[in-house]
């Protein structure tokens, strides 16, 4: 009898996630460098472009129920086009690492580094197709960057970054059994989350400062610390044959 044909493989889904770099000093620098382009996009067009979020969607998400009970309509669109933008970024991303999954993380950061080049150009974009922009190319990279080794993180926001460096100092302190591999992984989450919110918290601060003195072009700033973060992972991100 004839053995049942096998299914196909799904695209992106052979052997190691796309979205999995593996955990070296020199991906934790990196993924501090992404955290860090991600604070300073929030900051930028929080300042620049109507106190909306490019990254924080709770924030936006919060902000747009406060306009729809104060009947603010021009408020709700400011909110609705970040959260229409996300949407469309993330749909982005999941393309990317379902079908180009051997070059995903390359790809992912080269189309956002050319969104970002856009929206800091001197075209004279309007405000909405600004932070639409931004918030496409920041739901990207929540998509394509979210692992490192086996530990969940995230380089747009920190609220579940911070979540996890405080369970690693907790598992540091008092661990379970097997005792040793506990705390070596507690102490292990602790540096590289925390570092990687320090990441986002001196991008914040940077594009506060940037802001008032470069405008959009401070989006331009995000795209080096985007170039910086991929020189680092190089390696990671060379396709594979």
């Amino acid at each position: 009898m004839a053995a049942a044909a096998q299914p196909a493989p799904v695209p992106g889904f052979a052997g190691k996630p796309p979205e999995t770099l593996p955990e070296t000093p020199r991906t934790v620098a990196a993924a501090t460098l992404l955290a860090a382009s991600g604070g300073l996009l929030d900051a930028v067009v929080w300042l620049l472009h109507g106190h909306v979020f490019a990254n924080a969607m709770t924030g936006n998400v919060v902000l747009l129920a406060i306009a729809l009970v104060s009947h603010d309509y021009a408020q709700v669109m400011r909110h609705v086009t970040p959260l229409g933008a996300f949407v469309l970024g993330v749909s982005l991303g999941k393309y990317v690492l379902q079908y180009h999954s051997a070059s995903a993380l390359r790809l992912a950061l080269l189309i956002e580094m050319a969104g970002l080049a856009i929206a800091g150009a001197p075209l004279h974009l309007p405000s909405k197709a600004v932070v639409g922009l931004v918030a496409l190319t920041a739901a990207l990279q929540i998509t394509a960057f979210r692992r490192l080794g086996n530990v969940a993180y995230n380089t747009t926001f920190v609220t579940g970054n911070l979540r996890a460096v405080f369970d690693g100092a907790f598992d540091m302190l008092f661990p379970v059994e097997p005792r040793v591999q506990i705390r070596k992984r507690g102490r292990r989450m602790f540096r590289d989350l925390g570092v990687i919110c320090l990441g986002f918290l001196a991008g914040a601060v940077l594009g506060a400062w940037c802001a008032p003195r470069f405008g959009d072009r401070s989006f331009w700033i995000a795209d080096l610390l985007l170039l910086a973060a991929g020189l680092l992972i190089r390696e990671s991100l060379a396709p594979t044959v």
